[in-house]
């Protein structure tokens, strides 16, 4: 890999890791960089995360309301590949674990939900036992606030054994709101076949469309084939459907109005990825073909990663094609089709652009029909930009907008998010001072005009990346992703939540000065804290909470000056972090200290 000498200094030792980051997947190379330190040094780096999360601002409108930093102190890795967010903030976390003593691709699927006060609700595995090799792609949820997660799961703890040893399933768990485990669905087809899931989505009558693939090796030919796998699972968790199409790879799939099945992917005739074509397919209700649509361009493979319907039941998708022969030119496209799977019209983004599902990029499309593209942009071997564009309905160019990171690096957008009045929000990771990458998140408005971004700098020497982003029904915002350190052992999801600022209090006169002061910090037997308030003959309600936001302690505080201090006994708190947070009804301000 090429590394520029204006940046070299920057980025070693870690520049193998950090110039281009895998996003769902991990090799040994990289868990070369987690170290086992003991808990205070956890303790001491989540302390920094917090104090260097205070200086935020995402638009004139909007602020940080909080961020949720989960740990797992038993954990080697941590890898969060999708997120999901229901009507009333709460946010589902998915993704891999790896633990102490485990090979890099012993995984362990991970599922945890964060409430919309930025409490940590609770964490699942697969299983308890965590006896096989098994990982969470996508999630969903529905209106009852109940969560839906698929995966895969491979029935042996050996990754290098031989083929027809391994029994490799795809998992789809319902989980209600409280964390319960209403049904699992485990389809396998035979010892001999792989199955993954590369998508899921759900219907208005709460049917899940399971898109994925199947692996098996052909003898005859000497070589592995893959076909497409469609699986459809009612309510209660039954399997009411599979559909398998040889020659054709899928990536993601959608229900329009009339339940019918729209699956986008690639041919795959010569089961080369090189000469795959960007392809479409529509399906009854039962899984009958009505039809299938290839883009077939001279000279060019590709593949689609994105779908969407609109309420006509048109179909906008969006992938990337590429040259045959050596990969040179990549391109993000945009096509509509209409019901009847005739080619309304396609849009290539510029040269050296490039998109793919569930790891970089991304694609929505509006109630309007207009049409919402992420991706990147290679300015040049260590170089790239996001790429970010808008088309109505008739594929015209509304406009596009790109975003560079301060130090030039390998930046990428990871998720895509946009609001009733056009307003977009964009997640993903920029190579941030200091030479480590960092969550960014951009808003634009409905002309694309950039109006604010976001850098969530982490922990010294620590990577951050994003998972993906979603709004609520209030129009707030969650950007969900991961936290990776290169020196120490520290996995640690992370959620940001951008909330509008309190248009209701603009005559009130802020009580709360100054930041409070917390000492001794870290604490072993009394704590004090400290502040000074305009208002003296206000009231404040002080609250203590770990790290998971289970309240340890609530204090009615009354001033009688301007200069207020109070002691707090936390001899019996556990060591641990632990948050202050001080209010008058108006205001709130935060301060972390660590308890040994």
């Amino acid at each position: 890999m090429q590394v520029s000498k204006k940046f070299e200094h920057l980025v070693q030792p870690f520049i193998k890791f950090m110039r281009h980051p895998p996003k769902n997947n991990m090799n040994k190379h990289n868990r070369n960089y987690f170290g086992k330190k003991n808990l205070m040094k956890k303790i001491y780096l989540a302390a920094f995360l917090a104090f260097t999360c205070t200086n935020f601002l995402l638009a004139q409108n909007y602020t940080r309301v909080w961020v949720n930093a989960t740990q797992d102190s038993t954990a080697d890795y941590l890898n969060i590949s999708d997120m999901a967010v229901d009507a009333n903030g709460n946010t589902y976390l998915s993704g891999y674990e790896v633990f102490p003593g485990d090979e890099y691709y012993q995984t362990h699927l991970v599922l945890l939900k964060v409430n919309a006060a930025g409490q940590t609700q609770w964490k699942k595995y697969f299983n308890n036992q965590k006896d096989s090799i098994d990982a969470a792609i996508a999630l969903a949820t529905d209106a009852a606030g109940n969560v839906y997660v698929t995966g895969k799961r491979i029935d042996t703890f050996c990754n290098i054994c031989t083929y027809n040893t391994k029994l490799s399933d795809i998992i789809t768990m319902k989980y209600d709101g409280a964390g319960n485990r209403i049904w699992l669905n485990r389809y396998h087809d035979s010892a001999l076949i792989l199955a993954e899931p590369a998508d899921i989505a759900l219907s208005s009558n709460e049917t899940i469309l399971i898109t994925g693939n199947e692996r098996r090796y052909v003898s005859e030919i000497g070589t592995y084939v893959s076909n497409l796998l469609i699986q459809k699972i009612n309510r209660n968790g039954q399997t009411t459907l599979i559909k398998k199409m040889n020659n054709v790879v899928g990536n993601s799939g959608c229900f329009d109005n009339g339940d019918s099945l729209v699956i986008v992917g690639a041919s795959d005739p010569e089961n080369l990825y090189e000469t795959q074509k960007p392809m479409a397919l529509k399906f009854t209700p039962n899984g009958g073909l009505i039809w299938s649509n290839v883009f077939n361009e001279f000279g060019k493979n590709g593949r689609l990663y994105f779908v969407q319907c609109d309420a006509q039941n048109n179909i906008y998708t969006n992938g990337q094609t590429d040259t045959n022969a050596f990969f040179t030119n990549p391109r993000i496209i945009t096509i509509k089709y209409n019901i009847n799977g005739q080619q309304q019209w396609f849009k290539k983004e510029a040269d050296r652009t490039t998109t793919r599902g569930h790891s970089y990029g991304n694609f929505k499309i509006d109630a309007a029909g207009n049409s919402y593209v992420a991706g990147y942009i290679s300015k040049s071997g260590v170089d790239d930009d996001w790429v970010i564009s808008k088309y109505n309905s008739a594929g015209v160019k509304s406009w596009t907008s790109t975003f560079d990171g301060p130090l030039h690096g390998s930046d990428k957008p990871v998720g895509l998010a946009v609001n009733k009045s056009g307003g977009v929000y964009v997640a993903g990771y920029v190579l941030n001072t200091g030479g480590f990458y960092c969550i960014t998140t951009a808003a634009y408005n409905n002309n694309g005009a950039l109006i604010a971004s976001d850098i969530f700098n982490g922990i010294k020497r620590s990577n951050a990346f994003a998972a993906g982003i979603e709004l609520d029904k209030n129009n707030n915002v969650y950007v969900g992703g991961f936290l990776s350190t290169a020196n120490t052992l520290f996995p640690s999801s992370i959620l940001i939540k951008y909330g509008p600022k309190r248009t209701d209090i603009i005559a009130e006169t802020p009580a709360l000065k100054n930041e409070i002061a917390v000492f001794p910090n870290p604490v072993v037997n009394k704590l004090n804290v400290s502040f000074t308030t305009t208002t003296p003959s206000k009231n404040y309600k002080l609250v203590i909470s770990d790290i998971s936001g289970n309240v340890k302690l609530v204090k009615q505080l009354a001033a009688t000056g301007n200069l207020i201090n109070t002691s707090i006994d936390v001899t019996r708190f556990k060591q641990g972090i632990y948050t202050v947070n001080l209010s008058d009804g108006f205001n709130t301000v935060s301060k972390t200290f660590i308890k040994e």
